[in-house]
């Protein structure tokens, strides 16, 4: 009975996830949307990684409600990318404002109360709850899934920042690091299993 609660407080906290990041990438696509600032690279600097954090959100949801493998690794890789990422916007966002000398002060409350419920999100996911959820008990040990849901979180930034990362290396070595993340992936699954 208390592992169908947890298993349904992470389908509450995906939908949450999920529609949020939805409402936040159309504010974003309103404000960032300057042909001056991206010219014709708009469709890859900025639809392209909003796109490909929605993609994750939705399908990591549609692959728990369904109870497989999958989903739990990228609900959680997801909620772990985005606990991540909320800081690390929240500094380039400060120094940008230092840059314009403008006040970021007003960003600090709400950075720490995303990043407090990102938090609580892969909280929720590495439950031993929710792990039996999705694994035998044999395999539900949290020193197996931490290394699974790194790779995972790393594959979806390496997916959210590929149009950058092309522009400061070389594609091919932006190739083999998102397929040596993907072997990874794989195997970490495989270990799981």
């Amino acid at each position: 009975m208390k592992t169908n609660i947890y298993y349904r407080l992470g389908i509450i906290a995906m939908c949450i996830m999920t529609i949020y990041e939805i409402v936040v990438s159309a504010i974003f696509m309103e404000i960032l949307d300057d042909p001056e600032i991206y010219g014709d690279n708009r469709w890859l600097l900025l639809y392209y990684p909003i796109s490909v954090l929605t993609i994750a959100s939705i399908a990591g949801l549609v692959l728990y409600i369904r109870k497989k493998v999958l989903g739990w690794i990228l609900c959680c890789g997801y909620s772990a990318f985005m606990f991540v990422g909320t800081f690390i916007a929240y500094y380039a966002f400060q120094q940008i404002g230092i840059y314009l000398g403008e006040s970021t002060s007003d960003l600090l409350t709400p950075a720490i109360i995303q990043g407090t419920l990102y938090a609580a999100a892969v909280w929720l996911f590495f439950t031993r709850q929710i792990r039996f959820s999705f694994f035998d008990s044999e395999q539900a040990k949290l020193s197996d899934a931490i290394p699974v849901v790194i790779v995972a979180a790393l594959a979806i930034g390496i997916l959210v920042f590929m149009p950058i990362l092309v522009k400061l290396v070389k594609t091919h070595h932006v190739v083999i690091l998102f397929g040596t993340m993907l072997l990874a992936l794989r195997w970490a699954i495989n270990q799981s299993k």
